[in-house]
């Protein structure tokens, strides 16, 4: 176990030669205590070997030696205050910069609903996404009670979600669709507004225009195989969509950075657990690219084929918009 162990952390390093200065500095051991580990004449405690799994994310049932039915996963603080979805956005934000990192990263995105770092380019969307997580699913206190503005959400959160989209927009992105994924935001903004929990009719408008610039934004991704500029050009990072005809998405993500695999799944709405156990997130890489080579990749398809994909979801934004625009709340 205890060589298999130090095997796994090797591959998270840059310079495994750096090993032995490492073990120092997590155990608190001088240089030949390091060694007699790494020759193996010291057993690892329960308790160094628990700190070193720590803190190079590396999970002992991820070891051969370990193998089972059972998969660890990280469990970051439940949200249920403005503060830890700060801590959360915080986290979100440097895993993304982590991945930009490395020149040959990948993340794959089975998308049940649109991928939130879209939303977040636009303030008054973003915000909006902001208010229904605190409001309507985690409660806080402070946002309970209060109808929807942006100036109701933290400026603090409003920088992190823009930081958040421009990390996303440097990320080579395989991302799996179905005809719903835009239908929660869609339902969102429309139950918000017949609630009365919206400050006018303009502003549940503003959020349906959103809603299309978004969708124009990414079929322009789409046609150009490439994330776009602020100015609507194709940047080199690589960017591809599928449509599933069939299967409804799970919002499940893996991504790939210094080859090695992190698994997310979502739970309560944006909290996420997520594991780096070789065999599973491998066995989840797998399946969503199986998922994607059943879909049409409307990257690679005809103008007419991508077109008609697009148009069914704008088409659901315009039936939002005209809803909207033909009713009044109740106060």
């Amino acid at each position: 176990m205890q060589e298999a162990l130090f095997a796994k952390i090797r591959e998270t390093l840059a310079n495994p030669k750096d090993l032995a200065k490492t073990l120092q500095d997590v155990l608190h051991i001088s240089a030949d205590a390091a060694y007699r580990r790494l020759r193996s004449e010291t057993t690892l405690s329960i308790d160094e070997a628990y700190k070193l799994g720590n803190h190079f994310k590396v999970s002992l049932s991820d070891l051969e030696a370990f193998k089972s039915n059972t998969v660890s996963f990280i469990k970051r603080p439940f949200i249920d205050s403005i503060e830890k979805f700060e801590f959360f956005m915080e986290e979100s934000l440097a895993q993304l910069n982590a991945l930009t990192n490395d020149p040959n990263h990948l993340m794959v995105y089975s998308a049940k609903d649109v991928p939130l770092f879209y939303q977040y380019k636009y303030k008054e969307l973003g915000a909006f996404k902001i208010y229904v997580w605190m409001r309507g699913i985690y409660d806080i206190e402070r946002i309970n009670n209060e109808y929807y503005t942006v100036s109701k959400i933290p400026e603090r959160l409003l920088t992190l979600a823009q930081k958040q989209w421009e990390a996303y927009s440097r990320i080579n992105v395989i991302e799996v669709w179905n005809d719903t994924t835009i239908t929660s935001s869609l339902n969102q903004i429309q139950y918000y507004y017949e609630a009365g929990m919206l400050e006018s009719k303009q502003e549940a408008l503003l959020l349906c225009d959103q809603m299309e610039d978004m969708l124009k934004l990414i079929y322009k991704q789409t046609r150009y195989g490439k994330r776009v500029y602020a100015n609507g050009e194709p940047s080199t990072v690589d960017y591809k969509l599928y449509f599933h005809e069939v299967l409804i998405m799970d919002n499940h993500i893996v991504s790939k950075i210094n080859n090695r695999l992190t698994f997310n799944i979502p739970y309560a709405a944006v909290n996420f657990l997520s594991t780096t156990n070789t065999e599973f997130a491998d066995e989840m890489f797998t399946y969503i690219l199986r998922q994607a080579r059943k879909s049409s990749c409307l990257t690679d398809v005809s103008e007419k084929d991508r077109n008609k994909f697009f148009l069914r979801l704008r088409n659901r934004v315009d039936e939002v918009r005209f809803r909207i625009q033909n009713s009044e709340p109740f106060m």
